[in-house]
């Protein structure tokens, strides 16, 4: 996995072209979305390159990468909700293309079938985004997930817990449980790009990027994918721009 530094004010446009080249290529192609602070650059840009008829949203799909466990799509605490809000109901794109992550408590392990098999069918994820926790997670995929996860329902962290309660409005409940893309099946997208900013993640992204991949940090396994690239802000690498 290779890291590419930029300047805050340019990690949105960087981010962007990796997708616009994308779709460029593969205007129908699959594009695995993260949640949370650090991928709102990436969505105002892209938003903005679309008004301005740079690159063209219209046929591509989305991939959700986590949810919460009993979630409801009219929910504000739900990753399909916040999507919504922040990129796909602008971008227009609908349900009919989007994947989302399951979270019927009920019947959460056939439906997380379902999802691996869909996500097949749709041709798998041609470039998937990921954030970086500071415990090194990825999606959902707390310390302790192999290599080898599948999508699955998973029990949250009080630290992933206490840092998604920023995206809510004060006082929402944070559910216990969650429900992520595994690790192998992230691992099966062409591209992946791993989303970092910040100060508070530079020792988790120095650790992910230097040491010997393992369940302790989930991020690190990221050093096996196919073609794999770390997206740091000066702030998270810790060195000037490239």
């Amino acid at each position: 996995m290779r890291l590419q530094v930029v300047k805050a004010e340019a990690f949105g446009a960087r981010a962007a072209s990796q997708a616009i080249e994308t779709l460029q290529r593969n205007p129908h192609a699959v594009l695995g979305l993260p949640t949370g602070h650090t991928p709102i650059p990436l969505y105002r840009t892209l938003l903005a390159k679309a008004a301005a008829g740079a690159v063209d949203l219209s046929q591509m799909r989305v991939a959700m990468l986590d949810d919460y466990l009993g979630a409801q799509h009219g929910n504000e605490v739900s990753f399909y909700h916040w999507l919504q809000e922040h990129f796909l109901r602008a971008a227009g794109i609908g349900d009919d293309r989007t994947l989302a992550i399951p979270t019927r408590a009920e019947t959460i392990a056939a439906d997380c079938e379902a999802y691996e098999r869909r996500l097949r069918e749709w041709g798998g994820c041609e470039l998937l985004f990921l954030g970086l926790g500071r415990n090194g997670h990825i999606g959902f995929n707390e310390p302790g997930s192999g290599k080898d996860t599948r999508t699955r329902a998973v029990r949250l962290s009080e630290s992933s817990r206490a840092a998604n309660a920023d995206y809510w409005t004060e006082n929402a409940a944070i559910p216990e449980q969650g429900v992520t893309m595994g690790i192998g099946t992230i691992l099966e997208a062409r591209q992946i790009v791993l989303l970092v900013s910040g100060a508070d993640k530079r020792e988790i992204l120095r650790r992910v990027l230097e040491g010997e991949p393992s369940a302790e940090a989930p991020a690190s396994w990221l050093q096996q994918a196919p073609q794999a690239l770390a997206l740091a802000d000066e702030a998270a690498a810790g060195r000037p721009a490239e």
